[in-house]
């Protein structure tokens, strides 16, 4: 799913599409008034996020053009909302902090190749 110009803006928009089926589909197991306790709306959620950040080493160097972050970043926001059973008036930020997430900006910039010792190249 690249395209010819290597911008990953194929591959982000096909993972913002699968990342959001998944989490309407987990939101309707997780009503905003009952349901889940919170640790569960976590561990479920954490598949939309274990999509998102799928092959995030190789190109989240694309997320520097704002248009390209602002589908995963929507994305992510209503999976915070979900886990912290608020509603769509509530901030960003103050989603996040209840919901006990990181943002999904500042991991994927921890997520370069060579972040993990495993991967450093042998001297």
């Amino acid at each position: 799913m690249i395209d010819t110009r290597l911008c990953f803006r194929e591959h982000l928009d096909f993972v913002n599409r699968k990342a959001a089926v998944a989490g309407q589909a987990l939101s309707r197991i997780m009503l905003n008034s009952r349901g889940p306790k919170q640790q569960r709306r976590q561990l479920l959620m954490s598949v939309v996020r274990a999509t998102i950040l799928y092959a995030a080493p190789i190109w989240h160097t694309a997320l520097s053009t704002p248009s390209y972050f602002s589908g995963i970043a929507s994305t992510y926001r209503l999976c915070a909302l979900r886990v912290c059973s608020g509603f769509r008036t509530m901030s960003d930020d103050a989603a996040l902090v209840i919901a006990g997430m990181v943002p999904i900006d500042s991991s994927l910039g921890k997520l370069s190749p060579y972040a993990h010792p495993a991967l450093l190249p042998v001297p």
